[in-house]
């Protein structure tokens, strides 16, 4: 079993990397490594309570989707339902393979190694762009609107999708998977690796000029690193480096306000077109029709309407009610929710905070963020953070090797 789970976990890592490449070849990867997990999963036939839960409400989603594009007279089988397919069925073998399986510390190695070689790309790739329209100093004279925040990929993306708000959000669901690592102490990263991550992830974030990504990361960042770290004990023992690191957050968080989000309703901007296609939903919507739904992308079929060229709501769960009805979107709430163990909510946190601006709700990173946290959940069940080991201080990525399996 040793060896299976060496070659899944690369797998795993494979299909993480693939979910950046220009060229969309995730679905491959996705179809190949669920084949692979679903051979290498031992005890599928006796599946765990919460498992047969979540495959059930897998089959609702799938098979709704199905019965909604059949009643609508629309193709079973097309370019749009084979993404949330192929991206469902990757999930489902995710969670039997870790259901079935012990996750050892060389899978969360090899899952620290990957996403830490993904943000030092994507921010070599942040930087090639910067310096080719030269936004050295944007995050400091702030962006005025969207159209401006988009030319950060008008040069080109080799790492990562020419849609500026989708590539942002998947580099920052990188980084909060690695800093949650790290926060949890369930890998050690030596000093000049660990201050390489942060400046990458700054970067990142800074230049991407996604506000959606940027408001998660640095709750991400307050909560993670401050708000859940202090304690009575930490109060009384070091007061004035709480009042001092509370005043410098509450500093940057005006400059983000002021700098950073440029929040206005102006045309042209982004926030100004997902309020007022919101605002055409909501009045011309007959809501009988979210019952069942429209099929799947009904965006591309309302929108322009309204002389608007967006494919999508900008809201995931918009988006599923309109395709798929209440049945839809109910199941694939729970499908998510199920997805996390304790240990791993705050990870659900991020990712509906991202869903409420953007993307359609089963789509690739959305799916590879989910299984990450499947596994670190698993991981997390384990043991306690109080028993990581001391060995292993030279190695870049180590995972305490104490901290035994579940």
């Amino acid at each position: 079993m040793g060896i299976f789970l060496l070659r899944s976990h690369h797998l795993i890592v494979g299909c993480l990397l693939a979910c950046f490449s220009p060229i969309p070849i995730y679905p491959l990867a996705f179809a190949a490594t669920a084949f692979v997990l679903l051979l290498q999963s031992t005890n599928i036939a006796f599946p765990t309570k919460k498992t047969f839960a979540w495959m059930i409400l897998l089959v609702v989603f799938l098979l709704n989707m199905f019965f909604v594009h059949f009643i609508r007279s629309k193709p079973f089988i097309s370019a749009e339902t084979t993404k949330p397919i192929i991206n469902l069925i990757f999930l489902a073998a995710i969670w039997i393979w870790v259901d079935s399986n012990v996750i050892k510390p060389p899978v969360i190695s090899a899952l620290a190694k990957g996403l830490a070689l993904t943000i030092a790309l994507s921010a070599l790739q942040v930087l090639l762009n910067v310096a080719r329209t030269n936004l050295w100093l944007a995050p400091l004279i702030g962006v005025k609107n969207s159209v401006d925040a988009y030319k950060i990929v008008e040069p080109g993306v080799y790492w990562g999708i020419p849609e500026k708000n989708i590539w942002a959000t998947k580099i920052i669901f990188t980084q909060i998977l690695l800093l949650f690592m790290l926060s949890r102490k369930m890998i050690k990263i030596n000093p000049y690796m660990r201050v390489l991550i942060y400046i990458s992830s700054a970067i990142s974030t800074l230049y991407t000029f996604s506000r959606t990504a940027q408001g998660v990361f640095i709750i991400f960042i307050f909560w993670e690193f401050f708000l859940r770290k202090i304690s009575l004990k930490l109060i009384v023992r070091k007061p004035l480096g709480l009042v001092a690191s509370g005043m410098a957050l509450g500093g940057f968080s005006v400059f983000a306000y002021n700098k950073l989000f440029h929040f206005t309703l102006k045309p042209g901007d982004g926030m100004e077109s997902r309020v007022r296609m919101w605002t055409y939903l909501w009045y011309e919507t007959n809501w009988r029709d979210t019952l069942l739904g429209k099929g799947i992308l009904y965006a591309k079929e309302f929108l322009p309407k309204y002389r608007m060229v967006e494919s999508n709501f900008h809201n995931a769960f918009l988006n599923t009610l309109m395709d798929f009805g209440l049945v839809g979107l109910i199941s694939l709430i729970a499908i998510f929710t199920l997805s996390f163990r304790k240990g791993t909510y705050s990870l659900f946190v991020y990712l509906i905070a991202c869903m409420s601006f953007q993307y359609l709700g089963y789509d690739n990173d959305i799916v590879i963020y989910l299984c990450i946290a499947l596994i670190l959940g698993k991981y997390l069940l384990s043991k306690s953070a109080s028993h990581e080991s001391r060995d292993h201080k030279s190695m870049v990525f180590a995972v305490p090797s104490t901290m035994e399996s579940a």
